[in-house]
């Protein structure tokens, strides 16, 4: 058991307007995170994804168990091993759609009608996903060493381009400029989404293998060590930011996105 911190929503919104920039966040050198809300210190259990931003906190439990926070209710979308199992990645699609894994596929939740189906990608439902991102223009999904792109068109997901080799890895981050950012086995690796070319990316921006990352047009935000790093998308020297300066006005909760989040 572990307590849900605040500093999950460090990792929950990039897509989202922040209250400062990417460059202030960077340079902070002294974070307290403390808990805002219940919720950020409810105890969970073996936590494996979340996905908050103003309206929800969609929490994956024990690879299993997988709830979506309101402000008024909660919602219990799968708490049966037998029926869901292995879910590993939960994202917000859309304004009405969450999409997760589970059993090595994509779904999609329906936060209108409280019911979840598999996406359709490339015209079949049993395409194989562990992990996924995606920005206005790509699907990225990942499943063993493997990393495929699929274009978004008209609300469809069609393949683009060639598999690329990613070495076993598994977590992705996707930004608007359409930079892929790959945790592999020797660390992290940059490609471009829009060049459909083989691949088998060898531009590492640095050789550390994160357990999670995301990312926006400036910079790199991984976890590595219980602690949280950023690192520009043109490579350099990361800057560790697990503490902020306590006397700055941080907007906690919508700094954060995507993907997970660390635990002391």
């Amino acid at each position: 058991m572990f307590l849900f911190m605040v500093l999950i929503a460090c990792f929950v919104g990039f897509y989202k307007t922040t209250s400062f920039s990417s460059a202030e966040i960077a340079q902070a050198n002294t974070v307290t995170f403390l808990p805002q809300s219940s919720l950020e210190n409810t105890a969970l259990e073996k936590a494996s994804a979340v996905y908050r931003d103003e309206n929800l906190t969609a929490i994956i439990e024990d690879s299993y168990k997988f709830t979506i926070h309101f402000a008024d209710r909660s919602v219990v979308v799968n708490d049966d091993k037998n029926n869901l199992k292995d879910m590993l990645d939960v994202k917000l699609f859309n304004q009405n759609t969450l999409f997760f894994t589970a059993n090595a596929r994509l779904y999609a939740y329906d936060l209108t009608q409280g019911t979840y189906e598999k996406v359709m990608i490339d015209g079949k439902d049993d395409e194989p996903v562990s992990y996924f991102d995606f920005n206005d223009n790509y699907l990225i999904t990942t499943y063993q060493s493997t990393c495929k792109i699929f274009s978004i068109v008209n609300g469809s997901f069609l393949r683009y381009g060639s598999e690329i080799n990613i070495y076993n890895g598994s977590n992705i981050s996707i930004n608007s400029d359409n930079q892929l950012f790959i945790v592999g086995s020797s660390g992290i690796y940059k490609t471009f989404a829009n060049e459909p070319a083989v691949q088998t990316p060898s531009n590492t921006l640095i050789n550390t293998t994160p357990s999670q990352i995301i990312s926006n047009n400036d910079f790199v935000y991984y976890v590595l060590n219980d602690k949280v790093y950023s690192l520009s998308v043109n490579g350099g020297s990361p800057v560790e930011l697990t503490t902020l300066e306590s006397d700055k006005n941080y907007d906690l909760g919508t700094i954060s996105s995507s993907i997970k989040f660390i635990t002391f």
